[in-house]
């Protein structure tokens, strides 16, 4: 009996998801301005590029048989710890979304980025000045491109609104 390929597997999951994705924006209101793409267009984006990745993938990775893909195959999915990292990521994301209430969205950004960083490095290293200057950077143009690009308000924090500090 042949085994399935995993990468056919992961394809077709991520496929059901792009389109559950589609469906689900199919439902969100339509645009009330006429010359602004509306909250639909961003998860349009994703789900057509998820779509379109996974069949790339399955088309180019999927039917390689190879001596080293076969032991790949027989390795397990995670290596030993990997569930922990997963739950030390999960905890991670929540108080991210935590900290994003309490002291808004920029100061999160940049310091769940740094964190981040070093939970997912691995076994590399990475220069300090370097994973700072890269958050700083990131979190700031995700923050000013969404309030002031596009107009969309993000949390500001209640922790400065209680401190009388007015956030940008």
């Amino acid at each position: 009996m042949k085994k399935i390929n995993r990468t056919y597997v992961m394809g077709v999951v991520v496929l059901a998801l792009a389109a559950w994705i589609g469906w689900q924006t199919s439902q969100l209101p339509t645009r009330f301005v006429t010359n602004e793409p509306g909250p639909k267009l961003f998860p349009y984006i994703s789900a057509i590029g998820m779509g379109v990745f996974a069949i790339l993938s399955m088309i180019f990775d999927g039917p390689k048989e190879t001596r080293e893909n076969q032991e790949e195959q027989k390795r397990p999915l995670m290596p030993k710890g990997g569930w922990l990292k997963v739950g030390l990521l999960l905890g991670e994301y929540l108080l991210f979304a935590l900290g994003m209430n309490y002291i808004g969205f920029w100061i999160t950004s940049i310091v769940g980025m740094l964190i981040f960083f070093y939970t997912l490095k691995g076994e590399k290293k990475i220069n300090p000045w370097v994973a700072i200057l890269l958050a700083v950077v990131l979190g700031s143009l995700c923050y000013f491109g969404m309030t002031r690009l596009f107009n969309i308000p993000m949390p500001k924090g209640t922790l400065w609104k209680t401190l009388g500090i007015t956030m940008p």
